[in-house]
């Protein structure tokens, strides 16, 4: 169902911020008919739609076109590519996807040249989920030297020291000079540690970090969590952190983060100690001529001693709009008079 003239393009669609559009595109995600009739409507919706019709079951999808040069005009439509366990080897040969900007691989048997096709210049987001067998050194050169411009960089997968040298994925990592956004799950100990020493090009271009869910990261040893701590200290403009491992950071690297005018969402799962707790504390309890501990400040999770977090929302800036407190008796009294002074928040 085409619109009309008059109504294409109603309500400044084309103005709408990114983020209310994606809601809207993920909206008709389920509803094939309107799907297929938003993309009819204008050139807008024709471009925020026609990714999603081919981002899940591509393997399927291209199964029922018959002749290769017709699966070719269907691949020069996708931009966001989610490759699966077991894809269908056969119909991938000879594809190519120019316009594709997003890849998320979930290992397979792709060959070295079908794989090709997808790894390009152009990329900018490539996540890595083989949990269990990971990707190997071949995989990760061919990344690295075909994905210049990545900006997006997850990896998700355990056991990944036993495939390749901890100074292989740390070059790899650190090969990205245009890398802004990096999510590491599930990786071990000497993996990390390579990582976290970021010294040839130290990460101040990184907006958002994710390390998560390490299988044998012991972040009370001393020496695993300076490592940590001075690499997070490098990370001048992050936007979002998200980690794992509360008890390992310092009451330096803590105050350094909470100093970050760039800083929008801070999440720590982990225990704050009791010494860092009282260290943060007494900065913002003393440091009243100085601005506001996370000064812009959107979404906040961390657990820790209940009298560091009245104060820390005492000196909150208005700009909290989500608060998570694990572990913590948020109906105690002490907590009455800060939250009453957030009205929008959400915690």
């Amino acid at each position: 169902m085409a619109l009309s003239s008059q109504r294409q393009g109603a309500t400044g669609f084309d103005k709408l911020p990114p983020e209310l559009q994606q809601e809207i595109f993920n909206y008709l995600a389920g509803d094939t008919v309107s799907l297929f009739a938003a993309i009819r409507a204008s050139k807008a919706w024709y471009h925020g739609c026609i990714g999603m019709v081919w981002r899940e079951s591509l393997q399927t999808r291209l199964a029922k076109v018959p002749t290769p040069g017709r699966r070719q005009q269907h691949a020069n439509l996708v931009y966001d590519l989610d490759l699966n366990h077991d894809p269908s080897s056969g119909l991938l040969d000879g594809i190519e996807f120019p316009s594709l900007n997003s890849l998320t691989f979930h290992g397979g048997s792709l060959s070295k040249t079908q794989l090709h096709h997808c790894l390009h210049m152009r990329l900018q987001t490539l996540r890595l989920r083989d949990v269990w067998n990971g990707p190997d050194a071949a995989l990760l050169e061919l990344v690295r030297n075909h994905c210049t411009q990545l900006e997006e960089l997850e990896v998700s997968t355990a056991y990944l020291a036993c495939k390749i040298a901890r100074s292989q994925f740390a070059a790899f990592v650190h090969g990205f000079p245009k890398l802004r956004c990096l999510r590491l799950h599930l990786m071990e100990k000497d993996i990390m540690d390579e990582t976290f020493a970021w010294t040839s090009a130290p990460p101040a271009q990184l907006e958002e970090l994710l390390l998560t869910g390490y299988l044998d990261y012991p972040f009370l040893t001393i020496g695993a969590s300076m490592v940590r701590n001075k690499f997070l200290e490098h990370c001048t403009g992050l936007r979002k952190l998200h980690l794992d491992g509360g008890e390992g950071l310092s009451a330096e690297t803590l105050t350094r983060l909470s100093c970050r005018n760039s800083l929008e969402v801070l999440y720590i799962d982990g225990w704050l100690s009791e010494y860092v707790s009282g260290q943060l504390q007494a900065q913002l309890l003393f440091a009243s001529s100085k601005p506001h501990p996370f000064p812009i400040i959107r979404t906040l999770s961390l657990q820790g001693l209940s009298t560091t977090v009245t104060t820390l929302l005492s000196s909150a800036p208005s700009t909290l709009l989500d608060l998570g407190l694990e572990k913590l008796t948020i109906t105690s009294t002490a907590f009455a008079q800060p939250l009453a002074a957030f009205q929008t928040l959400s915690a």
